[in-house]
């Protein structure tokens, strides 16, 4: 089982630096007030954040926001091979589920 000590501070990673960026990051925490880990904490997280929210938002051109809503609020109608599809997929999944209701009633 781990300390409370432990628990508090989290997990301990290493890493290595080179003089140039040691010194940027301590100037920079310095101006800031910080502690040189705090300062590094604060900056991993804050790029980690960015590059998930660039990743999880889509960004469309007003143009390409029409045609997506067009596409969202009046869907072509079904061509032939996905009546097709759907009428394959219907067959099975219909049986399966009766065959289910008639052994839960037996």
């Amino acid at each position: 089982m781990s300390s409370p000590v432990a628990a508090r501070k989290g997990e301990r990673y290493e890493f290595r630096l080179s003089r140039s960026d040691r010194a940027l990051f301590e100037r920079a925490a310095q101006l800031q007030g910080l502690r040189f880990c705090e300062f590094v904490l604060r900056a991993l997280r804050a790029q980690a954040e960015n590059t998930l929210r660039e990743n999880d938002i889509i960004v469309l051109t007003a143009r390409d926001s029409r045609a997506f809503v067009e596409a969202l609020t009046k869907p072509p109608k079904p061509n032939l091979r996905l009546r097709q599809a759907l009428a394959r997929h219907r067959e099975p999944v219909g049986l399966m589920a009766f065959e289910r209701l008639a052994d839960d009633h037996s």
